[in-house]
């Protein structure tokens, strides 16, 4: 996860046309964390992922998710599932994923990530004719 999230890091700041300094000035920390966070050395808290997200203009569930094969049906539960299936705008359920997952300590959000990937093909799967 840490180098995808570096990449994301580092191409979006790219992107805006900003340096690493002046990320780091906006969280109040070094130019070299920032680019360990963009090496994958070292993974920021969820209050400086917050804070990316507005400097970054991305969503806080787009450094959440993961790889699809970094995770299995084990990783979610019957809530997660139930909010991945809503709905709800993706706005909506990221901040019910939020919530809960403070409530369990748990990443929520990469969790339903992983469920939008795999719902579809099972969707797909269920559908077609044997």
């Amino acid at each position: 996860m840490s180098s995808d999230l570096g990449n994301l890091l580092a191409s979006r700041r790219q992107e805006l046309g900003l340096n690493q300094r002046v990320i780091a000035d906006h969280l109040g920390l070094s130019q070299s964390a920032i680019s360990d966070f963009e090496q994958g050395k070292r993974l920021p808290t969820h209050a400086q992922m917050i804070k990316l997200t507005e400097i970054l203009k991305i969503r806080l569930g787009q450094l959440y998710d993961r790889s699809p094969n970094d995770r299995d049906e084990s990783d979610s539960d019957d809530v997660e599932r139930a909010i991945a299936e809503s709905k709800l705008d993706r706005k909506q359920q990221d901040a019910l994923l939020m919530f809960y997952g403070c409530l369990r300590q748990r990443d929520s959000i990469g969790n339903v990530a992983w469920l939008r990937y795999r719902l579809p093909a099972e969707r797909d799967e269920a559908q077609s004719p044997s």
